[in-house]
């Protein structure tokens, strides 16, 4: 039986992937935190401001590659849906001929966008049959 991964289940399963490869000098990557940023004095109730960063793709994945590329990816649950300002940062990229912005439900479908991207050329299921020696 398996169940629905919430987001941050999602995220984390992806942050781990992408250390791994980081670690292996594939790519380099950051988080976009596009929350409220807190102000002001932190030991009283904190003050969030609006993020200027609002829409952005939870993750930016810098790739070793000649050309160099970016891919933007954005997780959610698997009913997860963009907000609008998401569907307006991806419509902006893809209409400046950007066509790295992908929608990520698992770390499967990460997998698959980095194998396409030509970052990997394995996929986790196989190398970790590999490694069992099945």
């Amino acid at each position: 039986m398996s169940y629905p991964m919430s987001e941050a289940a999602v995220l984390a399963g992806c942050k781990h992937l992408l250390e791994l490869l980081r670690n292996e000098g594939l790519l380099v990557w950051k988080r976009i935190s596009t929350t409220g940023i807190p102000v002001g004095d932190q030991t009283r109730r904190a003050i969030f401001v609006k993020n200027p960063a609002q829409g952005m793709a939870d993750i930016m994945v810098f790739l070793k590659s000649d050309p160099p590329k970016t891919l933007h990816i954005e997780l959610k649950s698997k009913t997860g849906r963009l907000s609008e300002a998401q569907e307006k940062w991806r419509d902006e990229l893809k209409a400046m001929g950007h066509d790295t912005y992908y929608l990520v439900r698992s770390v499967q479908e990460l997998e698959k966008v980095l194998i396409d991207n030509g970052v990997v050329h394995w996929s986790l299921n196989r190398r970790a049959h590999e490694c069992a020696g099945d």
